[in-house]
């Protein structure tokens, strides 16, 4: 009788934190790289992967939804994943965008809030899809409330429901802002700077705001050209451009916006408790 053919008997890959089996080809890795993490106890589960660990700490806070949306509405224009820092001092959210042109800072201070509850050794930060919780939160047509503990994770409530959001690892490198020593600062009325935006976008994809004597808005295409004369400012002469694709994102909350800037320097526009700092599209004629 001819003998019979012996199977090779395939290895069973098992994560090196919680046991359970891993399927090698939804990692597409050879054995010899399985076997090298193997070694290094390296060898982890996609969902141990992912797993976030859930700082110490609790808390809870409401809001009048209509202003917090509007902010939360800034951010998603900008900004995917994001830390949501809250601490003794109130909620932060401060991140770039992924083509590291702007920055967005939401610095809500705990009067903001109609309530603040905060318990901690330390402020708890929490990575969040800033456009999954914007989505929640706007359904919202009463106070929303937002809690979290270490055991039940984060939810967000409102009109008698419930929401859980979900917790992610988010690793954000932030520029070097609080470096920026603007030397102009101009003061306007929100709806004039929102006017002056909507009026560039007809001719231009950039704006150009120059400082010498008087304020003047600038956009100028290939057909077209547009100005408008601003008011006075404070600080030294100076002249920059900026994308009109990122500001005419904007939304505002409060009736005046400050704009700090320098020449060829970032923008930073600040409007209530919401900052703004934008990359300068460099020109070369100063002499304009």
């Amino acid at each position: 009788m001819p003998k019979e053919k012996k199977t090779e008997e395939k290895k069973v890959w098992k994560c090196q934190k919680c046991g359970k089996e891993i399927d090698i080809d939804e990692l597409q890795m050879t054995e010899e790289e399985l076997e090298e993490l193997e070694k290094n106890n390296e060898l982890i589960c996609y969902e141990c992967a992912n797993k976030v660990e859930l700082p110490e700490g609790k808390f809870r806070i409401s809001t009048n939804f209509i202003d917090f949306t509007t902010y939360l509405k800034n951010l998603t224009q900008y900004l995917e994943d994001v830390v949501i820092r809250v601490g003794d001092e109130g909620l932060r959210i401060i991140a770039p965008d992924k083509a590291m042109i702007c920055v967005c800072d939401l610095n809500l201070p705990r009067d903001f809030f109609t309530t603040f509850e905060f318990d901690g050794d330390k402020p708890i930060e929490l990575g969040v899809n800033i456009g999954f919780l914007y989505k929640v939160i706007s359904k919202a047509k009463t106070q929303t409330e937002m809690r979290y503990d270490r055991e039940n994770g984060l939810w967000v409530s409102f009109d008698n429901t419930e929401f859980k959001i979900p917790i992610i690892d988010v690793q954000n490198e932030l520029p070097p802002i609080e470096k920026l020593k603007p030397t102009t600062t101009i003061k306007l009325n929100s709806s004039e700077f929102r006017r002056i935006i909507e009026y560039a976008d007809l001719v231009s994809d950039k704006l150009t705001i120059k400082c010498n004597g008087n304020v003047v808005f600038e956009a100028e295409g290939e057909l077209s050209k547009m100005i408008s004369n601003g008011k006075l400012y404070e600080g030294k002469d100076a002249k920059a451009s900026y994308p009109i694709e990122y500001l005419k994102k904007l939304r505002f909350t409060e009736p005046q916006v400050e704009i700090e800037l320098a020449q060829d320097y970032p923008m930073i526009l600040t409007n209530g408790h919401f900052r703004f700092i934008l990359a300068p599209r460099v020109t070369e004629d100063y002499g304009e």
